[in-house]
């Protein structure tokens, strides 16, 4: 016989959100680039930013503006939300603006971890758009 425990939360107006992407190498989940800190303005919306920065020989910085939006209410597997990032990126005192818009679903380990595989289209000044998919690792306190 198999026993199984599948989590949820509920997030609420003015839970704290911290969230990244896993390793891509896979052998660790972590917060990396891309990480963003956000608070729930409402129980469904949350306003995010971020900041990182590469040095170097030629030294890269970037900021991200976001909005998440839960299309539903929680329940078990079902937690979709569209997110939107808007990018601000300095590589040697030019900047450029960039964003990506999407869609994710969060699966949560426990009340406070959360997995949120997402796929998503991103536009960076003077290419083509994109086609991104990820998987997001989100803590919510």
């Amino acid at each position: 016989m198999m026993f199984t425990t599948i989590s949820f939360s509920q997030h609420e107006k003015g839970d704290l959100l911290l969230e990244g992407v896993v390793s891509s190498s896979w052998t660790s989940l972590g917060l990396l680039d891309n990480t963003v800190f956000g608070t729930y303005i409402t129980d469904n919306i949350a306003i995010t930013a971020g900041v990182s920065a590469v040095f170097g020989k030629d030294p890269v910085s970037a900021s991200t503006l976001g909005i998440r939006y839960h299309l539903s209410s929680q329940s078990l597997g079902k937690n979709p939300m569209i997110y939107g990032n808007l990018i601000t990126t300095s590589v040697d005192g030019e900047s450029d603006r960039a964003w990506e818009v999407g869609v994710r679903n969060r699966f949560y380990a426990n009340s406070w971890l959360a997995f949120e595989p997402g796929i998503g289209v991103f536009k960076i000044p003077g290419t083509p758009a994109g086609l991104s998919s990820f998987v997001g690792v989100a803590y919510i306190f």
